[in-house]
């Protein structure tokens, strides 16, 4: 396996592609490359690698060329230490599989990263930013890809996108995006689970989390002041949303519709616009825990008049408008069991 180096020893990118056999590295030294490199599938295992302390500059002509800055067709590839901007398409593009992108920054393109549905997935983002993008930030399809400390901000769609599952989000921020920040795509019937953790996810102008995929566990992200509700929980079950931090959405903390077997338990769920927790009419064995709900300017929670069988136990309310509202006969079929309510003081 040999090092090739741009420019000294070739002086483009495409150039040192080409000379490369599978598992070469390519190491980029600093400066502005103005193409499009595209890695084939017969060039397995490359290392693409910049400088970390001057990162080399992938730079786009025009956005509606159809090009990527990256075009990562081969399986295992690496790239590290780049910055990606203006003129393309996708910053990165990834229809192969088990692909490493490294502190990276993608900005001011069409679209940041997208991996395509040709992808069997098993990618890996470490420390990447996509910001400033015309769309979305990241959209992720394949399974079991992690998404560890990565920064979505001020893109004009979604932050990120998911569709498939498997997938770990890892410390993120997704953030001051013009849509959702993190939307989860429709379940697909297969049995797959999506884990988001430890991530701030703020100042959305939609949701700050939509999953239409069942099974995705939600534990301690901090959730706030997204211009609409900061979980959004449709049409899907068996989400788990658990010791998160949910405050001045301006809708409802969490919102869930015609789902069963969710569960919100362990939250801090602070004064949002909306109620804490809203659960539709087509809600069912719903579990609500152990939470605290404080100066929700609506109900801490909410139950519309056709939800059935759902728990709320042992909850902490105060100052809510008012604690807990269940629409009759929606008072009679779900359990409400060892809550404290403080006397709202609103």
């Amino acid at each position: 396996m040999s090092i090739i180096r741009v420019p000294l020893d070739v002086p483009t990118i495409n150039d040192a592609v080409f000379l490369s056999e599978a598992g070469d590295t390519i190491i980029v030294c600093p400066g502005v490359y103005r193409e499009s490199v595209t890695i084939p599938d017969n060039k397995p295992k490359l290392r693409i690698k910049g400088t970390p302390k001057s990162k080399p500059i992938l730079e786009g002509v025009c956005f509606d060329g159809g090009e990527s800055g990256f075009n990562v067709e081969a399986n295992g590839v690496y790239i590290s230490n780049f910055i990606i901007k203006g003129g393309y398409t996708n910053g990165i593009e990834i229809s192969g599989k088990d692909c490493t992108i490294d502190d990276c920054e993608i900005r001011n393109c069409l679209f940041g990263i997208l991996v395509t549905e040709e992808s069997e997935g098993g990618n890996l983002f470490n420390c990447v930013k996509c910001c400033g993008n015309k769309g979305d930030g990241i959209t992720i399809n394949g399974d079991n890809s992690c998404i560890i400390e990565c920064t979505c901000e001020k893109n004009g769609n979604y932050g990120l996108i998911i569709s498939g599952g498997n997938t770990l989000v890892l410390n993120c921020n997704m953030s001051f995006n013009l849509n959702t920040g993190i939307q989860i795509e429709k379940d697909t019937g297969r049995c797959l689970f999506n884990l988001i953790i430890g991530c701030t996810i703020k100042c959305n102008l939609n949701d700050g989390i939509r999953s239409r995929l069942g099974r995705t566990f939600i534990l301690n992200n901090c959730v706030a002041r997204n211009r609409s509700d900061g979980i959004d929980i449709k049409d899907t079950d068996l989400n788990s949303v658990v010791k998160n931090k949910i405050e001045y959405n301006c809708r409802d903390g969490v919102d869930i519709d015609d789902g069963m077997l969710n569960k919100v338990i362990f939250n801090k769920v602070i004064c949002n616009v909306g109620n804490g927790v809203a659960i539709g009419d087509d809600g069912t064995e719903n579990f609500v825990d152990d939470n605290v709900f404080i100066t929700n300017n609506k109900a801490g929670v909410l139950l519309l008049k056709d939800s059935v069988d759902n728990a709320v136990r042992d909850n902490f309310f105060e100052c809510n408008d008012p604690n807990i509202s269940a629409y009759p006969p929606a008072d009679e079929n779900n359990v409400f069991d060892g809550n404290v309510k403080v006397n709202n003081c609103c």
